[in-house]
């Protein structure tokens, strides 16, 4: 019963009243045990339903509203699915199949012209390479010798032993940088040279002798074209005007026979 409840007569509110009537024990006074009465609060009891009820409706609104969120989140990705697919239908509406084909076609034709080229090409190449590698021996070969007879000059190496020397142009090698060194160890030109002129002792220069011979003018005509074939660094005219190298010879030296 609350106070907004109204009765057809007065015992119905009076027996309604009754009915409400709630008691309960107080603390013990000094005249003992007190009892109380009070009448029942319906009206809090369904105030308190009322807030459960509104809570859970709270709840389930925010629930409601979140799956609509995502509703309508998905219904613009469907919408702009909807459109590429308008797009590509489209797109396919317009595909003529004997103009693609012929498109293939054309490219196909076109592929095989560009291999035919591509082969003769490689024809026409092929002799380029050829004689770019054979350049390039000959000018690793020029370098090899070029920087053997510029240490044998360094050195002060004997005339007579120059073709000694180049006999150790196959022990050579031009590198990618350009620089010659040896091919087992990587050894430069220079460092080489050293050590094999000091293990071949004649090459070394030696003092020169008094006297004359019958050919004394031509030796020293052609000592003297060596010499200017040195200055030059003219390797084919210091080969052909070097004196004759008269003493122990590489293969001897390298066998230990004699002369």
């Amino acid at each position: 019963m609350n106070i907004f409840d109204k009765f057809d007569s007065r015992d119905e509110l009076l027996r309604a009243v009754e009915e409400s009537i709630v008691s309960e024990q107080a603390e013990e006074g000094p005249d003992g045990t007190a009892e109380r009465f009070y009448l029942k609060n319906d009206a809090a009891a369904e105030t308190e339903g009322l807030h459960a009820r509104l809570e859970a409706e709270a709840e389930e609104t925010r629930q409601l509203r979140q799956r609509l969120a995502a509703a309508e989140s998905r219904a613009e990705q469907l919408a702009k699915e909807n459109a590429r697919l308008a797009a590509t239908n489209e797109e396919f509406s317009n595909y003529n199949p004997e103009k693609q084909r012929d498109e293939i076609n054309r490219l196909l034709e076109e592929v095989g012209r560009l291999k035919a080229d591509n082969n003769g090409l490689a024809e026409q190449i092929e002799p380029l390479n050829r004689l770019i590698a054979d350049y390039k021996r000959k000018e690793d070969e020029r370098t090899i010798d070029q920087a053997l007879i510029d240490e044998a000059a360094r050195l002060g190496v004997r005339p007579e032993a120059m073709r000694d020397v180049m006999f150790r142009r196959s022990m050579l090698t031009v590198s990618d940088l350009g620089t010659v060194q040896t091919k087992e160890d990587g050894i430069g030109v220079a460092e080489f040279m050293k050590s094999e002129y000091d293990a071949s002792p004649l090459w070394h220069p030696q003092s020169q002798g008094g006297g004359s011979s019958a050919g004394a003018a031509s030796k020293a005509d052609s000592g003297e074209l060596y010499r200017e074939a040195l200055r030059k660094k003219d390797f084919e005219g210091m080969l052909a005007n070097a004196p004759e190298f008269k003493g122990i010879t590489l293969s001897q030296q390298v066998g230990g026979g004699g002369a």
